[in-house]
């Protein structure tokens, strides 16, 4: 197994345009962001180093709906990974009705994206707010917030700071915490 990178200023040289378009907002927003590359690791066998490389614990992105077909709503819900989301107490306190996991043809038309790399920074395809984010108190308490710009290999992490007060309001998105 390769050796991890250890984080590094700046986008990498070689990214497609829908990677380069989330860097180009976090660089055009002033917010500074570290990357680390994650190319030829086990996140399995090594997920404590990269929390510990990051200083954040890993996350993870649900993209739910409603059952509604004419009318669904949706919900970006975030929250430490090794955590179970309890959908039925998410329901019961929202008042919601049932909810299942958006599907791949969604996400592509919603996000431009496909299962596995549901990102926050995502929501900037959202230009008709039909996704309310929620994130769990927890993950905000931390210092930094990490994320995927649409690529797998690499983790971008910024100051919670940041998110909540640059990126979301850019996203035109409020952050419901849960």
């Amino acid at each position: 197994m390769e050796k991890l990178d250890v984080l590094k200023q700046g986008r990498p040289l070689d990214c497609d345009l829908k990677v380069k378009l989330y860097y180009d907002i976090l660089d055009d927003l002033q917010i500074a962001y570290q990357r680390l590359d994650l190319k030829a690791l086990s996140l399995n066998e090594d997920i404590k180093r990269i929390d510990d490389i990051l200083e954040t614990r890993a996350i993870k992105n649900l993209l739910f709906r409603t059952l509604s077909k004419r009318n669904p709503r949706y919900f970006m819900i975030i929250l430490f990974s090794d955590e179970r989301f309890d959908t039925h107490a998410f329901r019961n306190k929202y008042q919601l009705p049932k909810i299942e996991m958006v599907l791949e043809d969604e996400l592509k038309s919603l996000l431009h994206t496909h299962s596995g790399a549901v990102s926050i920074i995502e929501l900037f395809h959202d230009v008709e707010n039909q996704i309310n984010l929620y994130i769990q108190e927890d993950v905000l308490k931390q210092a930094y917030f990490r994320f995927h710009p649409n690529d797998e290999d690499t983790l971008l992490r910024i100051k919670t700071k940041d998110l909540m007060e640059t990126l979301l309001p850019f996203l035109h998105h409020t952050c419901h915490i849960f």
